[in-house]
C-alpha cells in the first residue's frame, strides 16, 4: 500500500485576478445548541496560461449578524447600500476583482482563498475614446 505524500500546490498565484461571481450558498449549521450560517461564494477565475478557469471560493459566517468580511465585500461590490438589502442573489455574475491568498493546512497542503473583493471598474485610456 502506498500512501499519498505529495503536498498540493496552489492553482492560481496571490494577488488580484479577474472574476466572476458564481451562485452564492448557505449552509445552516448547529454547533452546542446554536444555530449559524456558513456562506459560500464561488469566484469563478480564468486562468489564460492554461486556457481554463478554477473556482476559488470566499467564506464567510451569519449567526446574530454579518461577519465584518461579508459587510466589506457587500459594499465593495455593490457600494453602501442598507444593511436590509444585503442580498446574495444581487452578487452572482458580478465581474469584479477577486483579493486570492493561501492558506496552509496542517498536512503542509497549500489552498486557495479570496478574502476581499471589488468592483471591475473600465477605465478610459487619457489618450483615446478606446476602453482599456
Amino acid at each position: 500500500m502506498y500512501l499519498n505524500t505529495r503536498k498540493r500546490k496552489p492553482r492560481i498565484s496571490e494577488g488580484e485576478h479577474d472574476a466572476v461571481i458564481g451562485l452564492p450558498k448557505t449552509q445552516k449549521l448547529i454547533k452546542q445548541n446554536k444555530m449559524w450560517y456558513r456562506v459560500t461564494i464561488p469566484f469563478i477565475i480564468k486562468r489564460s496560461r492554461f486556457d481554463d478557469t478554477i473556482v476559488v471560493n470566499f467564506y464567510a459566517t451569519i449567526d446574530s449578524t454579518i461577519s465584518d468580511n461579508l459587510i466589506l465585500l457587500f459594499e465593495n461590490i455593490l457600494g453602501n447600500i442598507r444593511p436590509t438589502l444585503y442580498n446574495l442573489d444581487k452578487l452572482e455574475g458580478r465581474a469584479v476583482k477577486a483579493l486570492v491568498v493561501h492558506r496552509i493546512d496542517k498536512k503542509g497542503n497549500t489552498w486557495e482563498n479570496v478574502i476581499a473583493a471589488r468592483k471591475n471598474v473600465i477605465r478610459r485610456n487619457r489618450h483615446n475614446s478606446r476602453f482599456k
